[in-house]
């Protein structure tokens, strides 16, 4: 006899369960539409889907994530934006990195140095280390895309900031090993 096929264990599986209707999960009713006194045409009733606040609508980036930097602090996205642009130029200028730090642009700068100039770069939501702490460190990744002869190879490095100081300044940075070895490997 056979071995049992994948779909033949799924559905051993799944028949075996119990499927209940979730109300919580159920469409409501379409609102009917409205008629303007005097006019022969019907208008839809557009209403949002739930009663809910709704949230902006931010744009995703693969291995990013959304980039909503709302409820992060004011300095720290500024820092975040001023490590976007040092990546632009592939220099980490030591005045942004932790005092106790200063081995970091000299690290950082000579693997940048490898690295033809970016064609794109872009980081994700920053996310605290403690959830709910906003004074703690926070890590964002960055994704520093390069274009060669029509192929795109994506880099993505995490920063970790802290508060030096009274300022937003970078403590840790690390290279993500597979997408650093692919892209060496690649050039």
């Amino acid at each position: 006899m056979y071995p049992a096929t994948v779909l033949d264990t799924a559905e051993s599986f799944f028949s075996g369960a119990s499927w209940v209707d979730n109300p919580s999960m159920s469409t409501r009713p379409a609102d009917s539409g409205k008629t303007l006194p005097g006019g022969s045409e019907t208008f839809a009733v557009m209403s949002p889907s739930s009663s809910g606040s709704s949230g902006g609508i931010y744009p995703a980036l693969n291995g990013l994530g959304y980039l909503d930097y709302s409820g992060s602090p004011d300095g720290l996205v500024s820092l975040l934006r001023s490590v976007e642009q040092a990546f632009r130029n592939k220099t980490i200028p030591a005045e942004i990195c932790a005092d106790t730090r200063q081995f970091i642009p000299v690290l950082t700068n000579y693997r940048l140095n490898r690295f033809p100039v970016p064609a794109s770069v872009a980081f994700g939501r920053p996310v605290p280390e403690n959830s709910g702490d906003e004074s703690s460190r926070f890590t964002s990744r960055f994704r520093l895309s390069f274009v060669k002869d029509q192929s795109i190879s994506e880099l993505f490095i995490d920063v970790v900031a802290v508060q030096d100081g009274g300022a937003w300044k970078i403590d840790e940075l690390y290279f993500d090993g597979d997408s650093y070895a692919v892209f060496i490997g690649q050039n």
